[in-house]
């Protein structure tokens, strides 16, 4: 197999700024800022349906904190509306922290900032040995999402604290295995893919260690090239011109300019495309048959860190592991019509997880299930995670 890398190995000085699913370009904000969003409402979403708990009135409330882009960022935005959304639920108040530059250090700034301005507890995407110290230094419970703890120190670090609520992140080796399976599907035989430079980011990584794995699981399969660098839009004018005549198009993240390439070169009846991140016209494409797989649907997997740190400051642990962590797949889209069923409900009135969903992972609502019982459902939300589990779920429901 032809394995032939054009490479613009560009320096990066960011750490960890392309994130799991969002946009290329940084958005503008204050760096290392805690802004405080109200949560008596979650604007976005309205609960159409009466909680089962409705008759729980002695549940306690806290100040949670999280930390990202600004919301300006499409994939910010969304986790903004669903924690908005859950501690109205809960009737506790979310508060955020915004990054730039995306340096670790900018994190942990961002961190200490809402333990200043008094959260209780704080869900967060990159860990390093000073988060863990600090956290225990002022009590914060805390748990981590989207972004998986590898390094075996940090993680010992965290499980010998009495405020580590756990760990939940995405497959991204899957996804990147199963993006590749979506353009085998398609047909595609003879294709490329883009991906940041490697090194700078785990998850991407991750992603193309998962392609690189169908291409050694399907020999029929030739790889005409790889591209690692930024931007994709540098990328994919070079590799269309390179190779006009591959049939499949992949990249790691979703960016605007690679269809629009593919359209202007006209080849958008010759190359599929398939990314991880749901971008603007990607319906047109679904429905032009250009895109043919995309994933996306992480945000949700913060309100499970929500319900872990939730039942740490009430006093319970439910991860099967600490040392460990849960894994789930995000949302995929092969069609108009997947696309339309996750417009409707995971971007409509009632997000993923309903109010009453994530209370029955709280041990202070749930109170005839014991803490393993809560893993295990806790588990069960994440190996199910699918399309179809959503529409069986949500499927009834007024949701607008």
């Amino acid at each position: 197999m032809k394995r032939r890398i054009i490479g613009l190995l560009i320096a990066l000085c960011l750490v960890g700024t392309l994130f799991t699913a969002c946009s290329q370009d940084a958005p503008s904000g204050n760096s290392g800022s805690a802004s405080q969003s109200s949560s008596n409402g979650g604007e976005e979403y309205i609960a159409t349906v009466k909680s089962k708990y409705a008759d729980v009135t002695d549940a306690p409330t806290f100040k949670i904190g999280f930390t990202h882009t600004p919301p300006s960022d499409t994939l910010s935005a969304a986790y903004h509306r669903v924690l908005d959304y859950t501690a109205a639920e809960f009737g506790c108040e979310m508060m955020y922290g915004e990054i730039m530059c995306g340096d670790l250090s900018e994190w942990q700034a961002a961190y200490e900032n809402l333990g200043q301005a008094g959260c209780d507890g704080e869900i967060i995407i990159y860990c390093t040995g000073a988060t863990v110290e600090y956290f225990d230094s002022k009590g914060i419970y805390w748990a981590s999402v989207c972004s998986e703890i590898i390094d075996q120190d940090i993680i010992q670090m965290a499980c010998a604290s009495d405020y580590y609520c756990g760990n939940i992140c995405e497959v991204d080796e899957q996804a990147g295995y199963d993006m590749a399976q979506g353009m085998y599907d398609a047909g595609c035989r003879y294709i490329a893919y883009l991906a940041p430079t490697a090194g700078m980011n785990t998850c991407h990584d991750e992603r193309v260690r998962g392609i690189e794995r169908f291409l050694d699981d399907h020999p029929d399969v030739e790889l005409a090239t790889s591209w690692r660098g930024s931007p994709f839009a540098t990328g994919v004018q070079e590799v269309l011109a390179a190779y006009p005549d591959i049939d499949g198009l992949m990249s790691t993240g979703g960016d605007t300019a690679i269809p629009a390439a593919i359209y202007a070169a006209g080849m958008e009846k010759t190359c599929k495309y398939a990314c991880v991140d749901i971008q603007e016209g990607v319906y047109d494409q679904l429905k032009d048959g250009v895109c043919v797989w995309v994933a996306g649907g992480q945000y949700p997997t913060a309100q499970l860190g929500f319900a872990l740190v939730y039942n740490g400051l009430t006093g319970h642990k439910i991860m099967p592991d600490l040392a460990t962590t849960m894994h789930r797949p995000y949302m995929y889209i092969k069609s108009a019509e997947d696309y339309e069923n996750y417009m409707k409900y995971m971007e409509g009135s009632i997000p993923a997880y309903t109010g009453d969903e994530i209370k029955d992972l709280c041990a202070v609502y749930n109170k005839e299930a014991s803490d393993e019982k809560l893993g295990e459902l806790l588990q069960s939300y994440c190996d199910n995670y699918t399309m179809e589990d959503l529409l069986k779920r949500h499927g009834d429901l007024n949701i607008e």
